[in-house]
């Protein structure tokens, strides 16, 4: 079975500075490494470009036969011509290099540090992950770190995106971080609308103080002790069956239990063991790196942007609610 980490020109499309990845893929880059290098070896090195959707008119079409779809676009890649997606003429592309590029000031004035950039399903899909500078311990030594990504797709599948995300450093488990108060955790351009990176930046002014915020609700759920019975009703939450009975019969319900009661990395810790944050870091630890996946880029990318994304905001969601 294919990676959905993109393969192209003899190698994984992605890159990493520091410790391998948890899936094992991609290129390692040093510390302080350019915005062209990264884009060199994260393979975003080439662009999206359009072409009009022709038809054959006949069953045995002459060149003369073929027509156009006026209101309908090919989207390629330029190295490979890999067909993308096919999108309406309104449709507004995002380049790969932009995403870098978004990050270029931030890395060099704002202190930032790439982390990981790459590219999911031949070009469909591509991110860049940097470091913002700040980590905090929710309790003891169990510390979380804090990035900013930005992501987007030409496929139609995400929004550009750009979200603050938390990674507990103990098992790599990875979190979305509310941007405001009662905010949404991404800041999202649709596919409409051509995407202005300083009017994206002029709103991540909250990332540090939303990562605070986050820092101190993870807390509040570490002095929260939980009881069997409200730990399996909170995982039959998480596999969506009310009755736990019926949840008991459920796979994922039956692993996720298990890493919260001993199994999973940390759940001895003091603070997480029987604990609502240790609720959390049971499901997001199922989610990124126990989930039934065809493979390990798979689960990747149902993690960050599908319905892995969606189980941890529910997991997240459901554990504040046990802490209030």
């Amino acid at each position: 079975m294919a990676h959905m980490i993109s393969f192209a020109n003899g190698r994984n499309e992605m890159a990493y500075r520091g410790e391998k990845p948890w899936h094992g893929l991609g290129q390692e880059l040093t510390d302080g490494a350019s915005i062209d290098e990264w884009r060199e070896q994260a393979g975003m090195n080439w662009t999206i470009r359009r072409s009009k959707v022709r038809y054959a008119a006949s069953p045995t079409p002459a060149l003369e036969d073929f027509r156009s779809v006026e209101d309908r676009h090919v989207l390629l890649r330029s190295d490979n011509l890999q067909h993308l997606s096919i999108v309406s003429d309104s449709f507004k592309i995002v380049q790969p290099s932009e995403v870098l590029e978004f990050f270029r000031d931030l890395t060099e004035a704002a202190g930032f540090k790439m982390e990981t950039a790459g590219v999911l399903h031949q070009g469909r899909k591509f991110w860049a992950l940097a470091r913002i500078g700040e980590e905090s311990a929710i309790v003891g030594h169990d510390l979380v770190r804090a990035y900013l990504m930005l992501a987007t797709s030409c496929d139609g599948s995400i929004k550009t995106s750009a979200s603050n995300v938390a990674t507990r450093l103990v098992c790599e488990n990875t979190m979305r971080v509310a941007m405001g108060e009662k905010g949404n955790s991404k800041i999202q351009v649709s596919h409409r609308s051509v995407f202005n990176a300083d009017a994206v930046k002029r709103q991540l002014g909250v990332c540090v103080p939303a990562f605070h915020r986050f820092v101190a609700d993870m807390r509040e759920l570490a002095k929260r002790d939980v009881s069997p019975i409200e730990a399996e009703r909170y995982m039959a939450g998480m596999v969506e069956v009310e009755d736990v009975e019926k949840a008991r019969e459920v796979s994922a319900f039956g692993k996720m239990m298990a890493l919260f009661n001993g199994q999973g990395i940390g759940s001895q810790l003091p603070g997480v063991r029987g604990t609502a944050w240790g609720l959390l870091n049971a499901v997001t630890e199922h989610v990124d790196h126990h989930a039934r996946a065809r493979s390990q880029s798979n689960r990747l990318d149902s993690a960050w942007f599908g319905d892995g994304e969606e189980t941890k905001q529910r997991a997240h969601d459901a554990a504040m609610k046990l802490a209030a």
